[in-house]
């Protein structure tokens, strides 16, 4: 088996026995035909077949490594002559799949070859007339983000496919590095006639109009930052604000507060939150947000104080989960729909806690009794207790209305209250099957209701009277008013 190189793209790179191994293997396979060198190959007729559509089934670059190496391994254990495994450039440079073939070569004796190229690195050091010996740091796009660089040394980032990549790079380079810093983007090195090379700042990335597989990314050394201002040291800078408040010399009833005492608060932000959201309000859901951090700081900190977890433990302990839980994102581990998303979510979920519960029931939230109500409906549905379809729950809301309206009629007050509470039971259910969050549901009505009794008291007020003195015949009359006026 032979591992080969087709160079950065110019035809006159590809080394005479890489040629030699093209035109006299039984089998060639090409990682991909997006490659200006492949057109030279038509032209000298040689066969090949390419990787392309494995790319285009596949949901992660961690399953395209894997099938391109078992499709190379098998044309290899059935072909009668030399089988080449061809990639753009080096085919040690940026190939993981090159490197797995290695890999399970000398796991297995099978006898390998590697005829190399030059890559579209050395192109890319004329082109930017940097010597990487004086240090330099290469990466992929896709890495990046989940790398942060070691800075100060150059910074060449390949593979910056397109615009969600470049998205995805910006952000992590723009912890480490100021948004103006002057960045270089390469495309086509080592192609004549068709290599470009663009200095832009760092901030307009991925607003670039050509970004290929082509694009590589070029960032000039430069002193990373740890402490730039709305980046990485305002999670710090919270940290240290709130333990000023709470230290001594600090704010009395922010060293006041414990766990118990600020549950109110907690509740009140988070209603905050999606108050905001509802009136599409987008400056006050920051704000809003900002209050709610608030809120699992003072827990944190008022935990570190006892020796418990800290914001840091917080943040790495969901950072740690969301990774746990979306093998399909962070994996490579195909997934195609929503619900399958869920249903995997609940498995790895129960995985990580194999304490199997006595009831379904004991797993049921506490506080709010509308969220508490539409999980235990939720849990009883996963195992076939549920209503069909929203129309029998719609029947079962009205017998228990009828219910309500024969207890209306008692003088016992705790049979109402046992029948209002299966009407508020059924009224959810049914928000449930229909896809309508109750608690949204209730919020709003409360806020058309309070802007429509604004609209009487303003209306009171402009006529000069008190509204305590309307009738409630009057008070209907300007609240049909406020309906129609669209309030």
């Amino acid at each position: 088996m032979i591992l080969a190189g087709l160079g950065p793209g110019d035809p006159a790179y590809i080394p005479t026995p890489v040629l030699h191994a093209l035109q006299s293997a039984a089998c060639v396979y090409l990682r991909t035909s997006r490659h200006p060198a492949v057109a030279f190959l038509d032209r000298l007729g040689i066969a090949y077949l390419t990787c392309d559509h494995i790319y285009e089934k596949s949901s992660g670059y961690s399953q395209v490594y894997q099938e391109i190496v078992a499709t190379v391994l098998s044309a290899f254990s059935s072909s009668p002559g030399d089988v080449v495994y061809a990639t753009p450039g080096h085919p040690l440079v940026a190939e993981e799949a090159s490197h797995a073939l290695m890999r399970r070569g000398r796991a297995e004796g099978i006898p390998l070859v590697v005829l190399p190229a030059p890559s579209a690195l050395e192109a890319m050091y004329v082109s930017l007339g940097i010597d990487p010996a004086a240090g330099l740091e290469i990466a992929s796009a896709y890495d990046l983000p989940s790398r942060p660089p070691t800075g100060g040394r150059n910074l060449l980032i390949l593979q910056l496919h397109d615009r969600m990549v470049a998205s995805a790079l910006k952000l992590a380079l723009m912890e480490s590095y100021p948004p103006e810093t002057g960045v270089t983007l390469i495309q086509s090195a080592g192609v004549p006639g068709h290599e470009i090379k663009e200095d832009l700042p760092l901030y307009e990335l991925d607003r670039h109009p050509r970004l290929d597989h082509l694009t590589s990314l070029f960032v000039p050394a430069a002193p990373v930052i740890t402490s730039q201002p709305g980046r990485a040291s305002a999670v710090e800078a919270l940290v240290d604000t709130v333990a000023q408040l709470r230290g001594p010399g600090g704010c009395p009833w922010d060293r006041q507060q414990d766990h118990v005492s600020l549950r109110p608060f907690v509740l009140e932000e988070a209603y905050e939150v999606v108050d905001a959201i509802d009136r599409k309000d987008m400056h006050k859901l920051g704000e809003e947000l900002g209050d709610l951090l608030l809120q699992v700081a003072l827990h944190a900190q008022i935990s570190q104080e006892k020796g418990g977890f800290s914001l840091e433990d917080v943040i790495r302990g969901i950072t740690g989960k969301l990774v746990r839980r979306h093998p399909h994102v962070f994996r490579g581990s195909a997934i195609s729909t929503p619900e399958a998303v869920v249903e995997r979510w609940q498995a790895i979920k129960a995985w990580e806690q194999p304490e199997v519960p006595r009831s379904l029931m004991d797993t049921l939230p506490s506080g709010n009794a509308l969220l508490r109500a539409r999980k235990a409906q939720e849990l009883a549905s996963r195992v076939g207790f549920d209503w069909a379809e929203a129309g029998e729950v719609l029947e079962k809301l009205s017998e228990e209305v009828a219910e309500l309206a024969v207890a209306h009629g008692q003088e016992e007050s705790g049979l109402v209250e046992g029948e209002i509470g299966d009407v508020l039971f059924s009224v959810i259910n049914y928000a449930r099957h229909r896809g309508v969050d109750p608690e949204v549901a209730l919020h709003r009505a409360v806020r058309k209701f309070s802007q429509r009794f604004q609209c009487i008291e303003d209306q009171a007020r402009r006529s000069g009277r008190p509204l305590a003195s309307m009738t409630l015949q009057e008070m209907d009359a300007l609240w049909d008013r406020a309906k129609r006026d669209g309030v």
